[in-house]
């Protein structure tokens, strides 16, 4: 086995860092769009109960937060627990969905003529 000169080792280890940061990027930026789309469905189901207005979204929030601010500690605790796993599943059920855009993460960009950047 031949050994590799030492720019051509430093050569290789700043290409694989390069990737593993492109990668990471990659999966950043999928993971925050996955977060925020099932943020926006809650906020859509919230939207869709007041009437698809901002009065109406506005009036829901507030229902809410009163009831909440209302209600005893042990009935706080059940409807964060109902929150989280709602939104958990929404979140799974997303990223289940865009799962063709993180399989492409793991994809290496070509440019026009199909070579490797």
């Amino acid at each position: 086995m031949m050994a590799l000169s030492r720019p051509q080792q430093r050569a290789d280890f700043v290409q694989r860092g390069q990737d593993a940061l492109f990668v990471a990027l990659r999966l950043a930026g999928w993971g925050a769009t996955t977060l925020l789309a099932a943020i926006g469905a809650g906020l859509l189901v919230f939207l869709a109960l007041g009437g698809f207005t901002f009065a109406g979204l506005m009036l829901q929030l507030g229902n809410l937060a009163s009831r909440f601010s209302a209600a005893g500690a042990a009935r706080r605790g059940e409807f964060e627990a109902i929150v989280l796993a709602i939104f958990v599943i929404v979140l799974a059920l997303t990223a289940f969905f865009r799962r063709a855009s993180l399989r492409a993460a793991f994809i290496p960009i070509t440019d026009l003529t199909g070579e490797d950047q």
